[in-house]
């Protein structure tokens, strides 16, 4: 990220300032990291460094990697340990890590001897440059990016655990930590009268100075303020009687489990509480989108009613979430795709983090948004115009706004979110998300993702205290039939250039016969449930499509879509 030149300059300068022989030594750079530096070879800026992409003999990207010893870059070997494959199926960070560094094969041998360096160079660095453990963990999260800090991953693995493996790895440690792991509470952090502690340096225990803004759900979730439970989300009190719905499971992947239980939120909140936060306390994504591996199964044995069921039940829950009685604030943050994204949709608000990677992908698995999100898009597009909804508008072939007489142009309207779901254009940041129209003007966006749960209730708590009222439901006008001709004729051309395959068409053609209405004349007036079915017909027929059952399957192995 930085360059091997930036690195270079850093090491040196540390090196020079340091006293102690082993940290000096750490801070030295191998020889062949200069020869990068001499030959410019400096990193992604440079075109080449540690890596280099080339193209490979059939036109393909490939990237090729840097042989020390010869100073040439030669194919990448991949490394296969069974160890990997079994932390890739794991979605929790820590639980990932820990499972890596249990492992008896080079992978985890190797993961080990870097994280042991790490937690040994951070103990020794308790009361020189940081009094307690949970300061450093801080700077590594807030300055590096780090899910977990050393010592909170310390705890994780199981602090006594590591300790003794330390010790019989031959690492020497502070005897007061030592003595506090062996024969005091055993962890670096603790808890005492709803208060957090964390070691500090000599051995005692101090209060973790705490940020009200700050919400933590783990601990939630330890003090007994769970509410429901399923295998796919948890119902968690927040204070102040608003409830979170906190979902789980591998890769955020959205289930029968995670619907289920917004089902029963949203009874919940109606009846109990003053609204609801949809949110994770799962890092580093909020949602991959719907379970891609139920859906293809299910179509593989041609249970298209179990199919029917499963998407009618999800467009019913995001509905129940958009005209909910009560105020629905969802907090997403890093990847919100496809399912996930049309929940985000569905609230009433969105508190987003300003790292939220947000669209509707669907395409790259061979169908169209099926939970709701054509449906949203095209609201969104024309929600704010008055014009569209008391019949000033036009509808004409051309790229302008506005027609000579001031009209608003609905089709230039329609235009913009074919092209955005065709494309599955995923917005770089919340920022994006925002001009793209995933999220309103009235959505917030928060920098520092650990406030985004606290942010996000008190969205829940001002909308309440401002007489929160379900929004009201409109009919829509639509483009029709030759509005969909127009979208039709843009995704052909897109075909006759080369740059969508003839599935890509078919998929479009779909698109657009949700996006116009359907079968009806320009301007006619529909609800949101008759998009809803438009919605629904048309993924059924497209996951029935072989090409999208392969797409489907590519995506599920590679994580990649595949464009057949």
């Amino acid at each position: 990220v930085v360059g091997i030149d930036v690195m270079k300059d850093v090491a040196d300068n540390t090196r020079a300032a340091v006293r102690d022989p082993a940290e000096q030594e750490a801070f030295t750079l191998p020889e062949f990291m200069r020869q990068l530096v001499e030959r410019g070879w400096t990193g992604q800026k440079a075109g080449q460094g540690f890596y280099k992409r080339v193209k490979g003999a059939g036109g393909e990207r490939e990237i090729l990697v840097l042989d020390p010893a010869t100073m040439e870059y030669r194919p990448r070997r991949r490394l296969e340990a069974p160890s990997l494959q079994a932390a890739r199926a794991i979605a929790d960070p820590l639980q990932r890590i820990k499972t890596l560094l249990a492992a008896d094969d080079v992978a985890g041998r190797f993961a080990w001897e870097i994280t042991r360096r790490t937690l040994v160079y951070a103990a020794g660095k308790l009361g020189e440059i940081a009094d307690d453990v949970a300061s450093i963990d801080r700077a590594m999260k807030w300055g590096f990016g780090w899910h977990a800090g050393p010592f909170e991953l310390w705890d994780a693995m199981g602090a006594a655990a590591v300790l003794e493996r330390m010790e019989r790895d031959g690492e020497v440690l502070p005897g007061w930590l030592v003595e506090a792991i062996k024969h005091g509470p055993g962890r670096f952090y603790v808890e005492e009268g709803g208060r957090r502690l964390a070691l500090a340096a000599g051995g005692q225990y101090v209060p973790v100075e705490e940020d009200p803004r700050v919400i933590d759900v783990p601990r939630l979730l330890r003090q007994e303020r769970v509410v429901a439970r399923n295998a796919g989300a948890t119902l968690v009190d927040l204070g102040d009687e608003v409830l979170l719905l906190d979902f789980h499971g591998p890769k955020q992947a959205i289930g029968p489990d995670f619907i289920q239980m917004v089902e029963k939120a949203v009874a919940e909140v109606e009846a109990n509480w003053r609204g609801l936060v949809i949110s994770s306390h799962v890092k580093p994504n909020f949602s991959v989108g719907a379970n891609l591996m139920l859906i293809l199964l299910a179509a593989q044995m041609g249970e298209w009613d179990e199919i029917d069921a499963m998407v009618r039940r999800f467009q019913a829950a995001n509905m129940r979430l958009k005209y909910a009685a009560r105020p629905v604030v969802v907090a997403p943050y890093g990847i919100t795709v496809g399912g996930g994204c049309e929940v985000a949709l569905h609230g009433d608000r969105v508190v987003a983090s300003a790292e939220t990677y947000i669209g509707l992908v669907e395409v790259g698995a061979g169908v169209i948004p099926g939970g709701g999100g054509t449906k949203e898009m095209l609201l969104r597009a024309i929600e704010n115009v008055p014009e569209v909804f008391s019949g000033k508008y036009a509808q004409t072939p051309g790229p302008a706004t506005t027609d000579l007489t001031g009209r608003v142009n609905l089709q230039v309207l329609v235009n913009r979110v074919f092209e955005l779901i065709a494309t599955a254009r995923v917005a770089t940041s919340a920022a994006e998300a925002r001009q793209l129209g995933f999220f309103r003007a009235t959505d917030r966006i928060v920098p520092n993702p650990d406030h985004l749960v606290y942010e996000a209730k008190q969205m829940v708590l001002a909308l309440d205290d401002a007489g929160y009222r379900p929004p009201v439901r409109r009919r829509i006008p639509v483009v029709g039939d030759s509005g969909r001709a127009l979208l039709e004729l843009a995704a052909t051309s897109m075909h006759w250039s080369g740059y969508a395959s003839e599935h890509d068409l078919k998929i479009a053609r779909k698109l657009a016969h949700v996006l116009a209405g359907g079968d009806v004349p320009p301007g006619t007036e529909v609800d949101e449930e008759y998009l809803l079915d438009l919605e629904r017909e048309a993924f059924l027929s497209l996951v029935g499509e072989p090409k999208t059952q392969a797409r489907m399957q590519h995506l599920l192995k590679t994580g990649k879509p595949l464009r057949n």
